[in-house]
């Protein structure tokens, strides 16, 4: 037996082989809607971060961190919007608009828009209903606001969604330490007000 002969083998064996498989390539037509959607999002984020109350320094604003996010979601919908018109995705645009129902057939298609709307709901909830918790613990004080329940409930919600074998405390776990942690270094370390009265 030769080497040629084994190596197609080997090379197919040490390929990459991605978490899940997709049925059709993304378009981009798809593309560009994804971005037009994405886009609207992130200038809806930067525009509430915007309308929080500044206490002080620019640099405390409890909208900095939601203002740099939403700017970044939006240069990168940006340079996906152009690549795709690039490819020709502005040419049936209205055709792909028209046809919302059968592109939400793709469960794929429909996980993305549920993504979506939580983001949506996540920014209003955030900016619609701030609240905060205070416990005096001695020399410390625990904050419990209404970013980091909000944040843990969407975190939670997503990951469950795109989980593959998704297990609830696992994703509650994994949300919990996250959001609590970005919490502590911003909150504590930076001295950062986060949204949500935070």
């Amino acid at each position: 037996m030769s080497r040629d002969n084994d190596q197609p083998d080997s090379d197919a064996a040490a390929g990459f082989v991605g978490e899940e498989e997709v049925g059709e390539p993304v378009t981009a037509k798809q593309n560009l809607i994804a971005a037009i959607i994405i886009g609207a999002i992130a200038v809806l984020a930067m525009v509430l971060a915007v309308r929080l109350e500044v206490p002080g320094r620019l640099v405390a604003a409890p909208g900095l961190l939601p203002f740099v996010v939403g700017f970044s979601l939006l240069l990168m919908a940006v340079a996906l919007g152009v690549l795709a018109v690039r490819a020709g995705g502005a040419k049936d645009l209205l055709g792909g608009l028209g046809g919302a129902g059968e592109w939400l057939r793709d469960e794929e298609r429909r996980r993305t828009a549920l993504l979506l709307g939580i983001v949506v709901a996540y920014v209003v909830l955030v900016d619609m209903v701030p609240f905060e918790w205070r416990l005096p613990l001695g020399i410390f004080e625990l904050r419990f606001s209404g970013y980091e329940l909000f944040s843990v409930a969407a975190l939670t919600l997503i990951l469950w969604i795109f989980w593959r074998r998704p297990v609830f405390p696992h994703c509650l776990g994994v949300s919990l330490a996250t959001v609590m942690a970005l919490a502590v270094v911003y909150r504590y370390g930076f001295r950062t007000l986060l949204p949500g009265l935070g």
